[in-house]
């Protein structure tokens, strides 16, 4: 959260690219709501670096993953991001057509300006274990057995049996 206040963030993420879409209802949205659309991002110098759609440019859009990343709700709750993020979800508010994961990337990647960090490249090393790999990095294998690694690790940290104990025997 520090660095989170300390920097005005939007957006804090632990992974990028972590899934994408080629729906061109998300670009018309965008377009509905914004006045443009972002038809790619990529992820530059630790930031989400957004292209905006020109002529005939490709849509393909990519995003944050969605098991962990800190969101400025400030950011969300501006009118312009409200007006998109009520047409993208529809009157149906369980609708999943579209994911959840796109709906946080775009206000933050429309009001990024350098305000949406991934975690790792701006030195915050989280450990956070999902799908079997730490803070989304394939080559970080986090392990497969919860119980025994808790055993493990237990002594190394001051005060984790007693606040985790409980949920893992």
């Amino acid at each position: 959260m520090k660095m989170m206040v300390e920097n005005d963030l939007n957006l804090l993420f632990s992974g990028f690219p972590y899934g994408s879409t080629k729906n061109v209802k998300v670009k018309t949205k965008m377009e509905k709501a914004y006045g443009k659309s972002i038809c790619s991002i990529n992820k530059s110098d630790g930031n989400l670096n957004p292209h905006f759609c020109t002529g005939d440019s490709a849509f393909r859009l990519q995003q944050v993953a969605g098991n962990h990343h800190i969101s400025n709700l400030e950011t969300y709750r501006k009118p312009i991001h409200q007006k998109f993020l009520k047409d993208f979800v529809g009157d149906y508010r369980f609708g999943r057509q579209f994911d959840d994961q796109i709906a946080v990337t775009i206000p933050a990647a429309m009001d990024s300006s350098g305000k949406a960090w991934h975690e790792r490249s701006h030195g915050l090393e989280l450990k956070i274990a999902h799908h079997k790999h730490f803070d989304n990095v394939k080559s970080e294998k986090a392990p497969k057995n919860w119980l025994g690694f808790f055993k493990k690790i237990k002594k190394e940290f001051a005060g984790i049996e007693e606040r985790c104990g409980k949920h893992i025997y």
